[in-house]
């Protein structure tokens, strides 16, 4: 997981020791693949526009306290989408 925030965010609540949510279980949850799940997390290009969707979907869901702060560390918005690089000019 290159996301330190988000991973601890997604450790956050624990279950008898071992965190309730991994990026298996999520993926899971979603009925998508633990790899591709992990690409989008880290916004690969060309990856996971409506994989984003369901995320944001589901962090709302089971994260109603800080899913605003999930999708900061993502760097998503709240629709799932991944806002332009600023593009200097110099």
């Amino acid at each position: 997981m290159k996301n330190v925030e988000f991973y601890q965010l997604l450790h956050a609540r624990k279950i008898k020791g071992r965190p309730k949510w991994t990026v298996a279980k999520v993926a899971a949850a979603i009925y998508c693949s633990r790899a591709y799940v992990q690409d989008v997390l880290n916004n690969r290009t060309a990856h996971g526009r409506l994989v984003r969707r369901k995320l944001v979907q589901f962090f709302r869901q089971e994260f109603p306290l800080t899913w605003r702060l999930i999708l900061a560390a993502l760097g998503w918005t709240e629709s799932g989408e991944i806002p332009p690089a600023e593009k200097s000019n110099i």
